[in-house]
């Protein structure tokens, strides 16, 4: 529901933010992670469409706030990651 209010680099960015928090949680790095879901099935979770979710990742990476290898996910700027998830 409260992802319902926000655009679309806002709602991938809280999902990496949530999903780098459980990795914490269960001893791995907040940084660096294997994706489980496909983009299809991110797109599904976020109410999204692929293609959207597909260029919210590339907008990320080109402000290289990520760096992206299909599942692999490196977050290069946390902080800035924060900013664009709370900004809904």
């Amino acid at each position: 529901m409260i992802m319902a209010g926000m655009n679309s680099e806002a709602r991938i960015a809280s999902f990496l933010i949530d999903i780098s928090e459980r990795m914490v949680a269960n001893g791995y790095s907040a940084r660096e992670f294997i994706l489980k879901m496909t983009r299809e099935d991110i797109a599904h979770h976020l109410g999204m469409k692929l293609e959207t979710v597909s260029r919210m990742f590339t907008r990320l990476q080109a402000a290289h706030i990520l760096d992206v290898s299909r599942r692999h996910i490196n977050i290069r700027d946390p902080h800035a990651l924060q900013k664009i998830g709370a900004s809904h």
